[in-house]
């Protein structure tokens, strides 16, 4: 797990859910996290398409980033296959 990514992915739940406890952020989960919806989730992935990634998540991928802990396991993959820098 890349330090990097999940303070990065940390910072980006905090400006989409206002939440503020990283001890919270790592425990988010679509549903069970105060504003946490369907549109809000979106957000997430947009905000993480554009300042982690930069490229699209595939849609198919998109239902299974339902949690902090996936979402930063898909990162981290992503960084590992992907050989072009940052």
């Amino acid at each position: 797990m890349s330090n990097i990514n999940e303070k990065a992915l940390i910072e980006i739940f905090k400006s989409v859910l206002s939440i503020t406890a990283e001890a919270e952020i790592v425990k988010a989960e679509f549903g069970a996290t105060d504003g946490w919806d369907s549109f809000s989730h979106m957000s997430l992935v947009i905000e993480i398409e554009e300042r982690l990634l930069r490229r699209s998540i595939p849609s198919a991928d998109i239902p299974k980033l339902l949690a902090f802990s996936s979402i930063l396991q898909y990162i981290d993959r992503e960084f590992e296959r992907l050989p072009y820098e940052r």
